[in-house]
């Protein structure tokens, strides 16, 4: 993994995230990738691990960020202002300083706050609450976004909604996927977007594939939607065409 670093072999990939409400936001999400010379590609499931057990999440995740705003102020310079998000994991999360240099990663490229989002899951928000809910508000404080990822997968508790000042909620994919065949799915679909709706957030629906799925998010009022539907990570140059209003690939 050290060398990997050492010879530039990750990179990201920007998956959009598109509105299903008519909103004219664009957003991308920044996915870690990994180009092995002797392996080929790495699964993020397969390499993430590793990197957190060799205690590198906070310099992989720092070097995300500042590459993530990076490429936002070289779209914004060629007239695609766009919002990027980027997740951190746990330990990165952990860290009391995050807010500062998150904030100074934003401001070295010379981008607004809010167009930049933190997404962190339900697990790392409830692992040490108090001191998570501090550092959402940290970052909410010096502007940026905070967006909590994998809703409903995680803690059981609805509480921590309250205290977590969140600015979005990302419906776990295992929801979506059971749109269509699962009423269980539908009704707790549903009520997610309702509570966050009451709770002043929005809404992105993880793993959106099919049009049936997207139309009946849109009819429910969930504000986004991520996934095959919409694309696959991209790469710099695919995004940007997708941005232009091209095609992808």
């Amino acid at each position: 993994v050290q060398e990997a670093f050492a010879s530039g072999q990750f990179f990201l990939k920007y998956q959009p995230i598109v509105s299903l409400q008519g909103h004219e936001s664009r957003f991308e999400e920044a996915l870690a990738r990994w180009r092995h010379p002797a392996r080929g590609a790495v699964a993020p499931d397969e390499f993430l691990p590793v990197i957190d057990e060799a205690g590198l999440s906070g310099r992989f995740d720092r070097c995300a960020v500042h590459r993530a705003c990076n490429q936002a102020r070289e779209w914004a310079a060629r007239g695609l202002p766009v919002r990027i998000a980027v997740n951190v994991s746990a330990s990165t999360f952990a860290d009391p300083d995050i807010a500062l240099w998150v904030s100074a990663a934003v401001r070295a490229q010379g981008l607004s706050p809010e167009m930049l989002t933190i997404e962190i899951t339900e697990t790392t928000a409830m692992g040490d609450p108090a001191a998570s809910a501090a550092r959402v508000a940290q970052l909410r404080a010096m502007g940026i976004h905070v967006a909590v990822d994998d809703f409903g997968v995680g803690h059981s508790s609805l509480g921590y909604l309250r205290t977590f000042e969140f600015n979005k909620l990302k419906i776990d994919r295992t929801f979506v996927g059971g749109i269509g065949h699962s009423r269980r799915a539908e009704i707790l679909v549903r009520s997610i977007v309702s509570l966050a709706r009451s709770l002043g957030l929005v809404t992105v629906a993880e793993g959106v594939e099919t049009e049936e799925q997207r139309d009946w998010l849109a009819d429910v009022g969930c504000d986004y939607m991520q996934g095959w539907l919409v694309a696959r990570a991209l790469t710099v140059e695919a995004a940007e065409r997708f941005l232009r209003g091209g095609a992808a690939a």
